[in-house]
């Protein structure tokens, strides 16, 4: 009940025309702040939109009961996409404490991103992926032509839009140059058993690499869908920015050696920086019985290794109507990490594999004021995860729900860009 009056009430806030409150200056004192190791209580300020040493001069107040973490940014999320203020997918997730979004795959007629925009997520799309003639995801979305769901779009009109179809070296760089002139920053390329006979359902060997090289030659960061473990040690070798999945389909034409991987590729995805977003809910909302079983047994043998090797993981659902909080939920459920764990692939993870250049995902001065709030420790109280008391991004006020900040921040909404 409480979430919905969030959800309405920030819908009232961010409609265009109504008027934003500019980002309050507080000092915060006392507080429980998350370091990514545990709580540490201590004072800081927020000022001019950004964390800074305490400042005596600052309007404060008593913060010694709430416990800060970062927002929680969702790594993988195909929902949440082109929208304007008071769209209420945006506000769902704002209301949720998700003020940061990795989209890898969509369509979008305005540009890649969005950022500093009222009533909207900090939103990095990549637009469509590379992948071959036919493959992954070119049936899907023309299965969502044909039923309507992508309004007046055909068929035909998918190719440059929802996919770019590669079938040589030279067509995938030009389809690099065009995801880049789309002003994106990442770049979603596919790779569905790469090794197989006939190439299988994404892109081959030849076609990845010229398209990695391109994409880093003009800037852009490789995301890369992976389903095997030799997938996997190919996005390895190009060192790729992240991989957006992580082995675990079972079914008639793979073995499970198929899908395991090694110490060593645990070890050197950390070596090299490649962060990994493994969607576990994927299995648990389609598989039930021995099959979920078994595909759990997978996961839990390729998480222990990345836990292991300590590899940035981030948290994203992969399906239209869930979001973080349903992975969260079940990469808890798994019991492979610690709540510790479990924050930090919620909050700075995401945010760093969606905006690595970015300094937020820390509550520490000189990155951007953003952070949400609870009356406990968060990894001692999940089941409020999704209701935080207070939120900030960027020093805008985006969720009071009991007025906590109303002296210091009397207008709840955000900063007009």
């Amino acid at each position: 009940m409480r979430l919905a009056a969030l959800v309405a009430f920030g819908s009232l806030l961010l409609l265009p025309g109504t008027g934003f409150a500019q980002t309050c200056n507080i000092t915060l004192k006392d507080a429980n702040i998350w370091t990514g190791a545990g709580y540490e209580k201590r004072t800081l300020s927020i000022r001019d939109g950004y964390f800074a040493a305490p400042d005596a001069d600052a309007a404060g107040m008593d913060a010694s009961f709430l416990y800060l973490t970062p927002p929680f940014a969702d790594a993988h999320n195909h929902r949440i996409d082109t929208a304007n203020p008071g769209d209420p997918v945006h506000a769902q997730a704002l209301a949720q404490g998700i003020y940061v979004a990795l989209n890898p795959n969509n369509i979008r007629p305005d540009g890649p991103t969005l950022t500093g925009r009222p009533g909207l997520v900090d939103l990095q799309s990549a637009g469509g992926g590379l992948t071959r003639p036919g493959g992954h995801p070119q049936p899907l979305y023309e299965g969502l032509a044909a039923g309507g769901i992508l309004g007046g779009l055909t068929a035909a009109d998918l190719p440059g839009k929802a996919f770019h179809l590669v079938a040589t070296p030279d067509e995938a760089r030009a389809a690099v140059a065009k995801v880049k002139a789309s002003g994106a920053e990442v770049i979603k390329l596919y790779l569905l058993d790469h090794d197989k006979e006939g190439g299988g359902d994404g892109l081959s060997p030849e076609n990845f690499a010229a398209a990695v090289a391109e994409a880093k030659r003009l800037g852009l960061l490789p995301i890369v869908h992976v389903e095997s473990a030799k997938d996997v040690r190919l996005a390895i070798a190009a060192k790729v920015h992240a991989l957006v999945h992580l082995p675990y389909l079972i079914d008639k034409d793979r073995d499970v050696a198929d899908l395991l991987l090694t110490a060593e590729d645990a070890a050197a995805l950390a070596a090299n920086g490649i962060a990994v977003v493994p969607t576990v809910t994927l299995s648990h909302v389609t598989y039930d019985g021995e099959k979920l079983a078994a595909i759990q047994a997978v996961q839990r043998h390729n998480l222990k290794l990345l836990k292991d090797a300590g590899v940035r993981i981030g948290l994203g659902a992969d399906r239209w109507t869930l979001n973080l909080h349903d992975e969260l939920a079940f990469m808890r459920a798994l019991a492979i990490f610690d709540g510790n764990d479990m924050i930090n692939m919620a909050t700075a993870n995401g945010a760093y594999i969606a905006f690595p250049g970015r300094k937020i995902g820390k509550i520490e001065e000189g990155y951007e004021a953003s952070f949400l709030a609870w009356f406990r420790p968060l990894n001692r109280a999940w089941a409020e995860a999704r209701e935080p008391v207070v939120g900030m991004r960027g020093g805008a006020l985006l969720n009071n729900s009991f007025g906590l900040l109303a002296k210091a921040c009397p207008s709840a909404g955000e900063a007009k860009p």
